[in-house]
């Protein structure tokens, strides 16, 4: 069972997203209680056709809350989105690697995420459900507690949002570190910067999943 909270946009098959996390830390008490002292990770999207979008992690007492929103779908679909092993090098989405899967754990996610000490550590829509656009350009939002990821070992990783035929699509911007004040939905989401998209000279059909 899915625990998320899924408002809607349209899911276009050819506009995808890659990001890289970066690391934001809370106050200094909470600080403390992290190891590390990264309480918290975010990510800006940029897409083909306009795709734009926020990805937000931060820890919380029964783990790791995920929040993705994505604006500017325009078909209706539902899209997996995943933590990938490595950054995108040039906005090249095949560089990003595979998922992120340290534990060797099986894909799709067994038992539809009931078990998330089943799913591989980067299948995040395994987990908490997929994006489902409505097919308007709406927003469309996953939130749900992660059991499974820790902050740390996903940062400067690649995130790789799919079409519904599993192609990666479009990749994203540049790593972005933000301090405390600056990471924000609001923030990110407004002052995201477009940079030339690249696909290796190859067409989306032609993009390995």
């Amino acid at each position: 069972m899915y625990h998320q909270v899924s408002k809607t946009t349209n899911g276009l098959a050819l506009a995808f997203l890659v990001f890289v996390l970066a690391c934001g830390t809370m106050s200094p008490r909470a600080e403390a209680q992290q190891v590390g002292g990264c309480q918290s990770a975010a990510a800006r999207l940029v897409g083909m056709y306009g795709i734009t979008g926020t990805a937000y992690f931060r820890n919380t007492p029964g783990g790791v809350a995920v929040n993705l929103v994505v604006d500017g779908f325009a078909r209706q679909e539902n899209h997996p989105f995943h933590i990938h092993a490595s950054a995108a090098i040039n906005n090249n989405c095949a560089s990003t690697g595979g998922h992120f899967n340290p534990n060797r754990a099986p894909f799709p996610c067994p038992g539809n995420g009931n078990n998330q000490a089943a799913c591989e550590v980067g299948d995040l829509s395994g987990k908490g459900g997929p994006l489902r656009a409505r097919g308007d350009r709406s927003t469309t939002t996953v939130q749900y507690v992660d059991r499974v990821i820790n902050i740390p070992e996903i940062l400067n990783r690649g995130v790789v949002v799919h079409d519904s035929q599993g192609q990666r699509i479009a990749c994203a911007i540049r790593m972005m570190f933000l301090s405390a004040s600056r990471i924000s939905t609001s923030y990110l989401r407004h002052q995201t910067t477009a940079e030339p998209l690249t696909i290796a000279n190859r067409t989306p059909t032609q993009l390995s999943f």
